[in-house]
């Protein structure tokens, strides 16, 4: 396992050391229900699941927030079948694991359509 992963994996194992992001431009329980996940919970089993084989090519990208932080990115098929985009990170200043994106995925040959 790469070091980003071992590290990240840590910080997912706590409530108080990760965070997933609600975004506004996503339906989160769409993309629950679509992924047959059942609350952020479930999400956080799922990506404690994840492998160096998970990760995307050209990942990791440098965060265009102006952080200095590195973006991983992971595709992992789920257990109905549908394959996930995750999008994660490390806060260094609050040392949290950030869930940047839990959806399906939407473009390329895994592409989900509802």
């Amino acid at each position: 396992m790469n070091e980003f992963l071992h590290e990240a994996k840590k910080l997912m194992t706590s409530r108080e050391t990760r965070h997933i992001i609600n975004r506004k431009d996503r339906d989160k329980r769409q993309d629950y229900f679509d992924l047959g996940v059942m609350n952020d919970s479930h999400a956080w089993q799922i990506m404690l699941t994840l492998e160096e084989s998970d990760e995307c090519s050209g990942s990791p990208t440098l965060d265009h927030n102006g952080s200095g932080e590195m973006i991983y990115e992971y595709e992992k098929q789920m257990a109905n079948g549908v394959w996930a985009y995750i999008k994660i990170k490390i806060k260094s200043a609050e040392t949290k694991c950030i869930a940047i994106s839990f959806h399906p995925v939407e473009v390329g040959p895994r592409k989900f359509i509802r």
